[in-house]
């Protein structure tokens, strides 16, 4: 079993979340999760993880807290 979540893609089909160029998925297994993200900003992965509930699990905390050492992510987040 395995989950895959599209965090960022160039469209976004429901109007809450945010597009841009660029792809991003969270792939979850039973031996780990991964951070594939190949978008153009932080502060659109973290919208996006945001509502989706990603952000919050605590097993997606060692994968997604490197996105805060870019500096538009980190006011983004504190801004929340």
């Amino acid at each position: 079993m395995f989950t895959l979540r599209c965090l960022v893609d160039n469209n976004a089909l429901v109007h809450s979340f945010r597009a841009e160029h660029g792809l991003a998925f969270a792939i979850a297994t039973s031996a780990g999760q991964i951070l594939f993200d190949m978008g153009q900003s932080g502060d659109v992965l973290l919208h996006n993880a945001t509502r989706l509930g990603t952000w919050e699990d605590p097993k997606w905390q060692p994968l997604l807290g490197p996105v805060m050492a870019n500096e538009v992510t980190r006011k983004a987040y504190d801004e929340r």
